[in-house]
């Protein structure tokens, strides 16, 4: 048992061993949660009858969809960097990639979510000129969105 303990005090690259598996056990954790997710959700709308709509359902489907590589990829580093100890100026430059991706993701799922409801709002609408309006407001919103992304992004 003490030689247990004593591996995982051992130091590796300014970290203990304990301290480099629960990150990487954060890896592992985070690129298992989103694939269950996303068939849990699948499941649940393949069981439902075609004509019943489950909001809810349906965003947080396409919430799952539209989440990116690159963002769990940031949510790894992240919580590696909460886990390691790492130098002041590495630890810089993690926290300003994390900021961009975070708002890039925020962004895709602000403009998924919109998009479904002006897309479902067009499906319903019987009315030519307003399928064409909502064309033109789903472009504006997503225009005001990435814009308030990109404020926010540079403002942090």
């Amino acid at each position: 048992m003490a030689d247990l303990e004593q591996l995982l005090q051992t130091q590796f690259l300014g970290n203990s061993v304990l301290r480099w598996a629960l990150a990487l056990l954060a890896l592992v954790v985070t690129f298992a949660i989103l694939p269950i997710l996303r068939r849990y959700i699948s499941a649940l709308l393949r069981k439902r009858p075609a004509n019943e709509q489950h909001t809810v359902l349906d965003v947080l489907s396409l919430l799952a969809q539209h989440t990116t590589s690159f963002f769990l990829w940031t949510v790894v580093i992240w919580s590696a960097d909460l886990l390691l100890e790492l130098p002041a100026r590495f630890d810089q430059a993690i926290h300003f990639a994390i900021t961009i991706v975070l708002w890039i993701q925020v962004g895709i799922w602000a403009a998924t979510v919109a998009g479904y409801f002006i897309d479902r709002s067009r499906a319903t609408s019987k009315d030519l000129r307003h399928t064409a309006s909502l064309t033109i407001v789903h472009f504006a919103v997503r225009l005001v969105i990435w814009s308030l992304v990109l404020l926010v992004a540079l403002d942090n």
